[in-house]
């Protein structure tokens, strides 16, 4: 079984951008033209182009067998602010109108996350303009039987086409997957603001690497059972739940009564 998918969408400018920039620069090649899209190869690295939205391929375990899924995305935001992110997927209650099944966590793979988010920090002085922060958990896919993460440029038109920056997110993918560090402290987080400036700092310059972020507005969506499948579905065993205190915001009492009923390491930030 290969180790990494690497996942583009022709749809999507920012993933044929970084994606173009990965076969080019490694020397891939195609190997294999099939109903979905194209497949290219290099050494024990494949990735696939596919015909479809990225947020729709809950197909991808019927044709590939490998223990990781990196989707190359374009990012969107309101504020249109230049952004470098990472996240994994899910739908924490029954809207799932982007793509993957209602009230479902995707398998995630917190040192890979943590591996990108910091490698890209790295380059920060080459990539001035853009802004290098997680993401919490959102949209799908969610099924797939392996972990998968979402590595995404944003957040206009002129960042989804930006080659320098897709070349930089290239090159930081390929050498995390050449370079793969575990990370000592697994953990999952709770609370905050979507772009969340307190747990991207906790990736980069702490031991923790973090899964699943759930963000203070899917704070009422978390009962016990979701917060069990949380902590089950990752690759890496969980040990600590990393707490934005103020950013639990009325719902603070609540779940801090179910994370009470866990044998996880609480950190407050």
């Amino acid at each position: 079984m290969r180790k990494f998918l690497i996942v583009a969408s022709e749809k999507d400018l920012a993933s044929m951008n970084m994606a173009n920039n990965i076969i080019n620069a490694n020397n891939f090649i195609e190997i294999e033209s099939f109903e979905k899209g194209r497949l290219y190869k290099k050494d024990d690295l494949l990735l696939t182009i596919l015909r479809d939205n990225l947020i729709e391929v809950d197909y991808l375990d019927n044709y590939f067998k490998v223990r990781t899924y990196v989707f190359l995305s374009k990012h969107m935001s309101k504020d249109k602010i230049p952004a470098i992110t990472a996240h994994f997927t899910g739908n924490f209650s029954a809207d799932n109108k982007f793509g993957g099944n209602s009230n479902e966590i995707a398998i995630t793979f917190p040192s890979l996350h943590k591996n990108l988010i910091r490698e890209l920090w790295n380059r920060k002085n080459e990539i001035t303009d853009y802004e290098i922060i997680t993401e919490p958990t959102h949209h799908g896919p969610t099924n797939l039987t392996n972990p998968m993460i979402f590595l995404e440029l944003g957040s206009t038109i002129k960042n989804w086409t930006d080659k320098k920056a897709g070349k930089i997110i290239g090159e930081t993918l390929i050498k995390c997957i050449n370079n793969f560090k575990s990370a000592k402290k697994i953990a999952i987080a709770l609370g905050g603001p979507h772009y969340s400036q307190r747990f991207t700092k906790i990736l980069i310059e702490s031991e923790y690497a973090i899964g699943t972020i759930v963000p203070k507005y899917s704070l009422p969506y978390i009962n016990e059972e979701v917060y069990k499948s949380i902590i089950k579905q990752t690759i890496e065993k969980i040990e600590y739940v990393i707490i934005d205190w103020k950013g639990l915001g009325k719902e603070k009492q609540r779940i801090m009564e179910i994370i009470n009923k866990y044998d996880l390491v609480i950190i407050k930030i």
